[in-house]
């Protein structure tokens, strides 16, 4: 990973919460570098509002995200089946679980990843840039942290799923 890279993604639509709450927060992270999947329909709003420096793109095709996962040192993003893909990568997040989200599975789905030491949760209704700042600051300064979260992640991953099943 580049030390100090923050990989923000919203979803194939992009997520209007993350849109504005990451790129204010970038500016409290020194050093850091962040790309921000906004959206198609989002992109060029978020662009307009961010820091000099702040990428913005509106979707990561597949090799453009695969490459922006093996790069990144953390991920902000809720936590649906990205998670899974964070797993793959062992890559650690910051986790804003969409709170309308059926039976609150997105949750659930962090307070797995937490509990493994792979993700921080940081609930929508207390979520500001400086906490989410906070919480990407707790990965990017600690990288014995991060090894500890992607040995976690890859135990977690099972890659060959579909064949043991069949």
């Amino acid at each position: 990973p580049e030390q100090g890279f923050v990989l923000v993604v919203g979803g194939s639509q992009g997520s209007a919460f993350l849109n504005g709450l990451c790129p204010p927060a970038s500016s409290l992270v020194p050093g850091s570098r962040w790309l921000h999947s906004a959206g198609p329909a989002h992109a060029e709003a978020v662009r307009k509002a961010a820091p000099q420096g702040y990428e913005v793109v509106p979707f990561l095709e597949q090799d453009a995200m695969a490459d922006a996962y093996r790069r990144a040192t953390v991920a902000v993003a809720r936590s649906g089946g990205t998670l899974a893909e964070f797993a793959c990568f062992g890559l650690p997040s910051v986790s804003v679980p969409l709170p309308s989200a059926a039976d609150d599975h997105q949750m659930g789905n962090a307070k797995e990843f937490s509990a493994m030491g792979a993700t921080l949760i940081l609930p929508q209704a207390e979520a500001d840039p400086t906490r989410l700042a906070e919480s990407v600051q707790v990965w990017l300064s600690d990288p014995e942290k991060q090894v500890r979260a992607a040995s976690a992640l890859r135990g977690w991953d099972v890659p060959d799923a579909t064949e043991r099943i069949l």
